[in-house]
């Protein structure tokens, strides 16, 4: 009685700034894992490990008791559409362009919609904008994809930056020095472990990365990862955080390997099937009809 008018694909391969890494995304533009082209094989997204198999620790459990499915889903999707727009308004910045409160970003909590900034995200961008004028980051790439044998993700950034003296975030040798920072920008309530693993992650990509080799060399033992939370309640806004290569090579990337292990036991093989999903519909369903009764004569008694 159906008849499919036209259909597009459950999931698609887009291109990415690494033409050997494809990402495999689905109808909602979301990717939970990459494609190697040469290898021809699928890896997982970092962020996909690390909700797999990391342990989010005792304060996200005592969250999970005290409160509801609803609330906790609700929180999420209004933390990762602020984080999302928060970060599409930074990444406009460092291309050059210019942002103002009238700058239309798509929100996800209302299906795509473009609207302006509310009032977080802005204040958002405003703490970011100090962040940079207090360190002076020099970009070297951003939003950049990176890839290795078993996983792939999508950098925020690679930065040099100027330690003003004096900071209380760096160590007093690399005061008034240059030094290379691989950050996170972040718009949650905590700078929690699990960032940790995640830049370390990231770090161990990018310091094989032939793009970058110049720089790795070249700022040898002033390397840092880190993060960049946004929305503090500090006087700032923001709260900044860093991890010498010692931490991020050693400690952090052992628990991204043990994350791994687990999320390799959730899921050990993807071998994803893609559908054909229809755009329209069409059916004509008839109108009833009801035959005229029969009626026979009756005879005469």
């Amino acid at each position: 009685m159906g008849k499919k008018i036209t259909t597009v694909p459950s999931f698609t391969m887009e291109e990415t700034t690494n033409p050997n890494v494809m990402r495999f995304v689905d109808r909602h533009g979301d990717w939970t894992h990459y494609f190697l082209v040469k290898e021809q094989k699928f890896v997982k997204a970092v962020n996909h490990v690390l909700s797999l198999g990391y342990s989010k620790g005792p304060q996200f459990r005592a969250y999970l008791e005290s409160h509801t499915k609803e609330e906790i889903a609700k929180t999420l999707n209004e933390r990762g559409d602020e984080g999302s727009r928060t970060h599409m308004a930074i990444r406009d910045l460092i291309k050059g362009l210019k942002i103002t409160m009238s700058t239309k970003y798509p929100t996800e909590l209302r299906g795509g919609r473009m609207e302006a900034l509310n009032d977080d995200e802005w204040e958002n961008v405003q703490a970011w904008i100090e962040w940079c004028e207090r360190y002076q980051p020099r970009r070297i790439a951003f939003e950049d994809t990176i890839a290795c044998i078993d996983f792939a993700g999508t950098l925020d950034g690679l930065f040099v930056i100027t330690v003003p003296s004096g900071d209380k975030v760096f160590e007093k040798p690399f005061w008034g020095k240059d030094v290379l920072l691989l950050p996170d920008w972040k718009s949650s309530s905590a700078i929690w472990s699990e960032y940790e693993a995640q830049t370390a992650a990231y770090w161990s990509m990018v310091k094989h990365d032939p793009r970058f080799e110049k720089f790795v060399k070249t700022y040898a033992g002033r390397i840092f990862t880190g993060v960049v939370r946004l929305g503090t309640l500090h006087a700032s806004g923001w709260q900044f955080e860093v991890w010498d290569q010692k931490y991020t090579e050693g400690e952090h990337m052992r628990r991204f390997e043990a994350a791994r292990v687990i999320a390799d036991r959730h899921e050990p093989e993807f071998n994803p099937k893609v559908e054909e999903i229809p755009t329209q519909f069409f059916i004509k369903i008839p109108k009833a009809k009801v035959a005229p009764i029969k009626t026979t004569k009756k005879l005469p008694i």
